[in-house]
């Protein structure tokens, strides 16, 4: 260090303190358990480094052990910055800690990191991310706009989200969204409520929108100031587990109550508002149940017949290339073709004949119409196996994930192809198939939420 100082050359160490190698087995755990590590829904590890662990930046032992750890390496060394491994994952109060407390050592010391946008247990405005440098008056973040512009996300390797340098080939979802929807001008979260007020009934729904990550900022809940001054629908949220964040439950309990129409997706959720107001909401169908998508079937992309994979979380219990091989030995003559979500659940597939990773919304829809199996853990990857009357396994590799399927089950009775574990799966390709058509159970559960949401409306005139 002391030659490098000579030479007037400046040495930053880089740090990583957002994960450890092994959580279960770690020091810090069995000193404290459920203490140093971050826990988010289904009181899951907190997995935004996707490493499996994320340590819990915001507990004031943690804050303590790093800024302990970062000033023995400044006294022993004299370095001159620190450059922090996945700065998003930290939050906000603890990184200006860490700065304040560094700087009564050297005031000109270099604090930076990768302030990326990860899915850590974190409310949007406590991550130490870009979007948060307003907050970080001394602490600067890589710009991965920039980067992801020229060489794109992942650098394009992954086939997908391609940049300048290795060819734009796809913006799949942002040409969707401008050929079908309907929708304002993008604004940043401080216009909403100005902008809210222009209209006259906001409808919220559906799917994961009120989980125990988004209970923080309230956007979801319709709860900002200035208020909403029009009506307010929720159809069919989901809560994920039904996780009350305490600290928020006064707001959410308000917030809640003051919707003029309340429903909500499943029992779950149910119990979620019921615990929060005393209301018991009534449960509707996910819209997607109110649609005919059909007018968006197009042509084949595979000419061969082929088993479609869909997957957004952990493998199913034995390993999905090995389910999908016993589900091979059902349909010989099918290829394996897998859709991978790049930006989210970035994964290389050894196991399919292809792969795509820029599917658009019509091009996934197509894929499962036209697919002679379905095997996916996905909730909607489920419902429109079904409105397609695709054979179809879906899995849940935790038994608490298992609450997604519960009201299909009771709603379409598909017990058995709900599995979660190769057993399940050699039991569901066991049974002798016949040919399943759910089309009149959509018709009646579409008739039910078309009917709810008129009735709804029509109450304003």
């Amino acid at each position: 260090m002391k030659e490098y100082h000579d030479a007037d050359i400046r040495v930053n160490l880089d740090v990583v303190y957002n994960h450890m190698y092994d959580s279960k087995n770690n020091p810090l755990e069995n000193v404290v358990p459920y203490y140093y590590f971050r826990y988010g829904e289904w009181d899951l590890l907190s997995n935004g480094s996707y490493c499996g662990n994320d340590l819990e930046s915001r507990q004031p032992m943690v804050k303590h052990l790093f800024v302990v750890a970062l000033k023995t390496l400044l006294n022993l060394y004299n370095v001159d910055g620190y450059r922090f491994d996945l700065m998003g994952i930290l939050d906000v109060q603890t990184m200006n800690i860490i700065d304040k407390e560094l700087r009564k050592l050297k005031n000109d010391i270099m604090i930076y990191g990768e302030g990326w946008d990860l899915p850590t247990a974190l409310g949007p405005e406590e991550k130490a991310r870009i979007f948060n440098q307003y907050q970080m008056d001394n602490i600067a973040h890589f710009n991965d706009t920039f980067r992801d512009e020229l060489r794109g996300v992942d650098g394009g390797y992954l086939g997908s989200n391609k940049g300048y340098l290795t060819g734009d080939l796809s913006k799949a979802f942002n040409s969707f969204r401008k050929n079908y929807l309907n929708m304002t001008a993008e604004i940043e979260r401080k216009f909403l409520p100005a902008l809210a007020n222009s209209f006259d009934v906001l409808i919220v729904g559906s799917d994961q929108i009120w989980n125990y990550r988004e209970q923080a900022n309230g956007m979801f809940f319709l709860d900002w100031k200035p208020s909403f001054k029009g009506v307010k629908i929720a159809y069919a949220p989901c809560c994920g587990k039904n996780l009350v964040n305490e600290k928020y439950r006064a707001s959410l309990n308000k917030a809640l109550i003051d919707f003029h129409v309340l429903t909500v997706r499943n029992k779950e959720t149910q119990l979620f508002v019921k615990n929060l107001t005393g209301i018991m909401p009534s449960i509707v169908p996910d819209p997607t149940f109110l649609y005919d998508f059909r007018k968006y079937i197009k042509k084949r992309m595979i000419k061969d017949k082929y088993i479609f994979v869909y997957t957004l979380g952990e493998e199913i219990n034995g390993g999905n290339k090995k389910a999908i091989e016993q589900i091979k030995k059902k349909y010989p003559n099918c290829k394996v073709v897998a859709s991978v979500i790049a930006y989210s659940n970035p994964q290389k597939v050894n196991w399919a004949d292809f792969v795509f990773y820029d599917l658009n919304p019509i091009e996934w829809l197509n894929m499962i119409y036209f697919a002679d199996f379905v095997f996916t853990d996905s909730f909607h990857g489920t419902i429109f196996s079904m409105k397609f009357n695709i054979p179809f396994i879906v899995y849940y590799s935790e038994e608490q994930r298992k609450y997604r399927f519960d009201e299909l089950i009771k709603q379409f009775g598909i017990n058995s192809n709900v599995v979660s574990s190769m057993k399940g799966v050699k039991e569901y390709l066991a049974q002798p198939f016949f040919e399943v058509n759910f089309d009149k159970k959509f018709n009646e559960f579409s008739k039910y939420g078309k009917n709810i949401l008129r009735e709804s409306l029509s109450n304003l005139k």
